[in-house]
């Protein structure tokens, strides 16, 4: 299931479809439980096929006892289908639901930042300065201390963040 997915993430849509027919050939009893819409909800992505990937990311919610889980990527389908307030909905419960378990805790290592990010930018292209600047400051407090690859993207950010905050005086 991770491989596929890696494939997908990569943009390897091709490899990832075949990987996921296989594996649903090999271990069909996998691909019915909870990493199965996973699996399929990523590979629809590498694909461009937002409705598939909708589908599948709503799912994932369903079958899960994690309440965020599946959500990010659900954002990043709507986001894929041109829906950026169905895509803010999603986000919003990844960014403001409280912690609650250990599983939430592994999912915001990587959803997090990129959720704060995308919030910022949707609430930018509505004109809401305030949200926008919410988001990004959220962004930029996360990952002030990141790795050194990182920090363009929060050199970006904040620039965002300093131009939304000048138009506003």
């Amino acid at each position: 299931a991770w491989l596929i997915m890696a494939h997908a993430v990569t943009g390897r849509a091709a490899e990832a479809r075949r990987l996921l027919t296989e594996y649903g050939t090999v271990r069909p009893e996998e691909v019915q439980n909870r990493l199965g819409p996973y699996v399929r909800g990523y590979v629809a992505l590498s694909e461009g096929k937002s409705q598939d990937a909708i589908a599948a990311f709503r799912q994932v919610r369903d079958q899960t006892y994690c309440y965020r889980c599946g959500l990010w990527e659900l954002g990043l389908a709507f986001d894929l289908a041109g829906q950026p307030d169905s895509a803010a909905a999603a986000y919003e419960t990844v960014a403001n639901v409280p912690l609650l378990q250990d599983v939430v805790t592994f999912y915001l290592q990587w959803s997090l930042a990129p959720t704060l990010r995308r919030l910022g930018e949707i609430y930018e292209a509505r004109g809401d300065r305030a949200k926008a600047a919410e988001y990004y400051g959220r962004f930029v407090m996360l990952w002030r201390d990141a790795d050194p690859a990182l920090q363009p993207a929060v050199r970006e950010v904040r620039s965002r963040l300093a131009r939304i905050s000048s138009e506003g005086h």
